[in-house]
């Protein structure tokens, strides 16, 4: 993660990455979802977290703000 200071100093925006792969909440499923001939970047977001503080509460918007394209859609 990484924590920027946002523009006037209205807060703070912490972005992160993260994936979809399924861990099923016992071991991690390292194959799920996962194109081979792509490995996992099928698979990886970009999110980020807004705060008026660095101390939080953080609040992370409902989707990502950077994925994969939709490789069935042709993009």
């Amino acid at each position: 993660p990484t924590i920027h200071a946002l523009p006037g100093g209205h807060g703070w925006a912490l972005y992160y990455t993260g994936t979809r792969l399924d861990w099923n909440g016992t071991h991690p499923n390292c194959t799920a979802g996962v194109d081979h001939n792509q490995g996992d970047r099928t698979t990886r977001r970009i999110g980020v977290a807004t705060s008026a503080s660095l101390y939080g509460p953080w609040t992370r918007r409902d989707a990502p703000i950077f994925e994969p394209a939709d490789r069935t859609a042709g993009a």
